[in-house]
């Protein structure tokens, strides 16, 4: 599988190429994409949060950049909007050898139908960075008689 499991992730800024590492194992190539998993199952309403480390490892800094995301999709065509996610801080830039934090966060909506939900984030300026982002929504659990 050419996709990495991140639950607290590291994106390191190269030229030219993404490099995902949970801190041990071979660097990530650069045609590979980095999973960032939602850690807990969500139920509709809930929302969920992954970390990542943005490091740049270059001795320049970078420009300002900030994240998009898109639509989220289950198997079955099913979509989580983008409007969905947030990423913060929204904008950063980083210095040379510098490395940031950046919390992904997830609100499901209401009546969204129980399911694996997949969707990129792409950083903007920065062609060459981007993850995939995973989330598993599960139904609601309703009570049947009372405690």
């Amino acid at each position: 599988n050419m996709l990495k499991n991140l639950t607290k992730g590291v994106i390191r800024l190269k030229t030219g190429i993404v490099d995902a590492d949970q801190g041990s194992g071979p660097a990530v190539a650069g045609g590979d994409i980095p999973m960032l998993v939602i850690p807990q199952a969500l139920k509709p309403g809930e929302t969920g949060e992954v970390i990542m480390l943005v490091e740049n490892d270059s001795e320049n800094p970078t420009e300002e950049f900030g994240f998009i995301a898109s639509a989220l999709a289950s198997a079955d065509g099913r979509h989580i909007g983008a409007q969905c996610i947030a990423c913060t801080p929204a904008r950063l830039t980083l210095g040379a050898r510098a490395t940031e934090t950046v919390s992904v966060a997830l609100s499901v909506p209401e009546n969204t139908p129980a399911g694996e939900y997949l969707g990129v984030l792409q950083a903007t300026r920065l062609s060459h960075v981007r993850a995939v982002l995973s989330a598993r929504v599960v139904a609601e659990v309703t009570s049947v008689g009372g405690d």
